[in-house]
């Protein structure tokens, strides 16, 4: 199997697409949006903020090695972390209401993997993930994407 960055935040922005797009999604539903939508985020930020400085997407970029980058092993920075590095790193900001709609997203993410979600009202999830998914697929064209060749 071979899912590279890239290619695999793509992939869980299909499935987020394809349990937002059948009618009003229901709880499992809305639960995978939530969960996809982050790791999305997470693989595609790091994954741009990799082409600028690959040791950057370690926790600790003092404790990167080439070995721990290329097989995977090694703890990554948070999602924070790597907005703040994009930022500063590789001059790409992520602000204003995508920030905000990804903070929201993780906190209900931490909540449904550690404690459950309550308390959220569908169509405040719909409506944040679709905020997340425009700018993730704006993101995806804008920074990760080889640019299209201009006519001559």
């Amino acid at each position: 199997m071979n899912f590279p960055p890239v290619e695999n935040g793509i992939n869980y922005l299909r499935r987020v697409s394809a349990n937002l797009r059948h009618g009003p999604p229901g709880p499992q539903e809305l639960t995978y949006v939530v969960l996809d939508l982050y790791a999305a985020a997470e693989v595609l930020l790091k994954a741009r903020l990799a082409q600028a400085d690959w040791t950057q997407i370690f926790r600790h970029p003092r404790d990167a090695n080439r070995a721990g980058y290329e097989s995977g092993d090694f703890e990554s920075c948070s999602i924070t972390r790597a907005i703040t590095r994009l930022k500063t790193v590789a001059g790409v900001a992520v602000d204003g209401p995508a920030a905000e709609s990804l903070a929201v997203l993780g906190c209900w993410r931490n909540k449904l993997q550690h404690h459950g979600l309550q308390r959220v009202l569908a169509r405040e999830v719909e409506a944040r993930a679709g905020q997340v998914l425009d700018f993730l697929v704006g993101f995806v064209f804008a920074e990760l994407l080889p640019p299209v060749p201009k006519r001559p």
